[in-house]
């Protein structure tokens, strides 16, 4: 297969597990224990705590109950082939995707989408586009240019920062961060949509790396000794070259801070 075959099967099998997602949500509660007694089949109906006997004039029910197994069972199947998609996408991705490449040669492209992915807020829409200062160090690793205009330094500070930007969450990337003892710039610099809450994104991509673990370790100390802690005001995600980062997860996390 080649990688746009397997780009192709990625948007299926995603595609595939938000209508599973859909199905589930009108599903009854409950489940479905089918006990065989020779050539005879009994059903009943669980609540998890209690087994009750279903008679076959309830078979509308246990036919529900029996759809909603196999969706839990083919959820499972295809979550575990959409990881194993992501892995290769990551793993074998060209220099550049269709998207990037597009973008690198319209410089007018994200202008004209923009409009469709500003926060209604024009406050928020103007912190987010203002000047700031930013990480002066090492500017030509900054090769993969994103959605919303920036240049960034890896495909997984990509995947999250064109997220956010099609979430229509206000960000900076590498914004500086001056604290007491110490300047950072954080990946990114969110203000909450709705709050205004400030939050710092920071995704560590090379955790099988002891050097990289222990700046990590310095760079936590530092946030925590200025007040600003792990799953309140920062925002942490992580990958390993066996375990790479994935637009679900990403996904999962800006749901879980800013929906």
């Amino acid at each position: 297969m080649h990688y746009s075959d397997f780009f192709k099967y990625h948007q299926l099998l995603t595609k595939q597990l938000k209508h599973i997602q859909h199905e589930l949500k009108s599903a009854p509660s409950g489940k479905l224990i089918i006990c065989k007694n020779n050539k005879y089949e009994k059903w009943y109906y669980s609540d998890g705590k209690t087994k009750t006997y279903l008679p076959k004039k309830d078979i509308n029910l246990a036919q529900k109950l029996a759809y909603k197994k196999y969706l839990i069972l083919l959820f499972d199947e295809l979550s575990k082939k959409e990881k194993l998609i992501s892995k290769c996408l990551l793993t074998f991705a060209p220099h550049s995707t269709p998207l990037e490449k597009y973008i690198s040669s319209n410089s007018s492209f994200t202008q004209l989408i923009s409009p469709y992915f500003t926060p209604s807020n024009t406050e928020l829409s103007n912190w987010a586009n203002e000047k700031y200062n930013t990480n002066p160090k090492h500017p030509e690793n900054l090769i993969h240019k994103t959605l919303s205009g920036h240049v960034v330094r890896s495909k997984s500070e990509a995947m999250i920062d064109s997220l956010l930007y099609s979430n229509k969450i206000p960000f900076r990337y590498e914004c500086e961060l001056v604290l007491k003892e110490s300047t950072l710039y954080p990946d990114f610099t969110i203000n909450h949509p709705h709050t205004g809450k400030i939050y710092y994104w920071e995704h560590f991509g090379m955790l099988e790396n002891p050097d990289y673990v222990d700046n990590v370790c310095k760079k936590l100390k530092l946030y925590t000794s200025n007040n600003i802690f792990p799953h309140d005001q920062l925002i942490m995600s992580y990958e390993t070259l066996n375990t790479p980062l994935s637009t679900n997860c990403i996904q999962g996390i800006i749901d879980y801070y800013f929906k």
